[in-house]
């Protein structure tokens, strides 16, 4: 690979993973799908930005092991998106084991293997990579998804590529009649730069599209209006989030359905013990939103949440219950009320409330 289609392989992709992480910085730091999202894709990113600096540091053949971590960091980026895509769609808890041996069989073929098999066992784990992750576009929720598409077809594209490599190589050989068909590195080179900067903007709108569709939580409106109410008449409001900090192990272990069961118990056990007339909204995967009075929010309501869950929730395992997360918040200002519910900038409002956990 000529010197220049490498650095600009490098500058395009930490442009991309830069830019990734400044324009959605709040909503890394997110709860959810969208956050989720997010943070996966920006390490893929950053796998693949390693992948060209390592490829840089390898030009001229120099070193087996950094090759190996070139190898191994390329397979990684798809291997990731796949793993996102998984996450977001609820499903597949040990995509992210077969993505890490994935990238590492590649990284650790390099050292042993000479440049034709590991540069096979390269591909066809990218083949491999990009085919999962363009499947799982085609199931719901992703598949609802602005972006969505843009993905779906560079990845598919992508693994359609390295099955003509493949397959070329088989045909033709290693030798100089191969490099006409995609091997020469100026063409993988400009594909990987597409293909970066294509997949960051379709998981740009995904996120965005999973920023729009978190917003309208069930009682967020309700509890809102509550909520400007209350501070319009000049009365003292506090909130309490309500939350399973166990929730991903349940579901983990013990599947969806019994982990929406969890999230269903405590649901109605909040509903069931905030003062009359308080709201109760619902936030996030296993996060809640109660609204009340200041005066209203005595620590007895805390016993009567954990005794009411307590008598909702099914057993998950050797008859333990899980542990409710409770953060209490006095409320001033409808900004603060907007944060909480995940509106438009709440990410960053959030990383300047304190809150006291009950």
């Amino acid at each position: 690979m000529g010197a220049l289609g490498v650095t600009a392989l490098v500058i395009v992709s930490l442009a991309a993973v830069a830019g990734l992480l400044v324009l959605r910085q709040g909503a890394i730091r997110a709860e959810g799908a969208r956050g989720t999202l997010l943070r996966h894709m920006a390490v893929a990113g950053i796998a693949a930005a390693l992948s060209a600096v390592m490829y840089l540091a390898d030009y001229g053949g120099s070193s087996r092991i950094t090759l190996a971590i070139a190898n191994g960091a390329m397979v990684c980026s798809p291997a990731l998106i796949w793993v996102a895509l998984t996450r977001v769609n609820g499903r597949a808890p040990a995509a992210v084991l077969v993505a890490i041996g994935l990238s590492a069989v590649t990284g650790l073929v390099a050292p042993f293997a000479d440049t034709v098999v590991s540069g096979a066992v390269k591909v066809a784990a990218l083949l491999l990579a990009c085919a999962l992750g363009g499947i799982e576009t085609f199931s719901p929720p992703v598949s609802t998804l602005r972006g969505a598409r843009i993905v779906r077809h560079v990845m598919l594209g992508y693994a359609a590529f390295c099955a003509l490599r493949l397959s070329a190589a088989a045909i033709l050989g290693y030798g100089a009649a191969f490099f006409p068909w995609g091997m020469v590195t100026q063409i993988t080179t400009a594909l990987g730069i597409l293909c970066i900067l294509a997949v960051g903007v379709g998981s740009w709108r995904m996120a965005a599209a999973l920023d729009v569709g978190a917003r309208p939580q069930p009682g967020a409106a309700r509890v809102r209006e509550w909520a400007r109410a209350r501070l319009d008449e000049g009365s003292a409001v506090t909130t309490c989030v309500l939350s399973l900090p166990d929730l991903a192990l349940i579901r983990a272990a013990h599947g969806a359905a019994r982990a929406e069961s969890v999230e269903d118990a405590l649901w109605r056990a909040a509903g069931e013990t905030a003062p009359a007339d308080c709201p109760v909204a619902r936030i996030g995967r296993g996060r809640f939103l109660a609204t009340m009075r200041t005066a209203q929010a005595q620590p007895s309501l805390v016993a009567a949440l954990q005794r009411r869950f307590d008598d909702l929730t099914p057993l998950v395992a050797y008859e333990d219950l899980p542990e409710i997360r409770i953060e209490q918040l006095e409320i001033h200002d409808l900004a603060t009320v907007d944060a909480l519910l995940g509106r438009r900038h709440g990410s960053r409002l959030l990383g300047r409330i304190r809150v006291a956990h009950a």
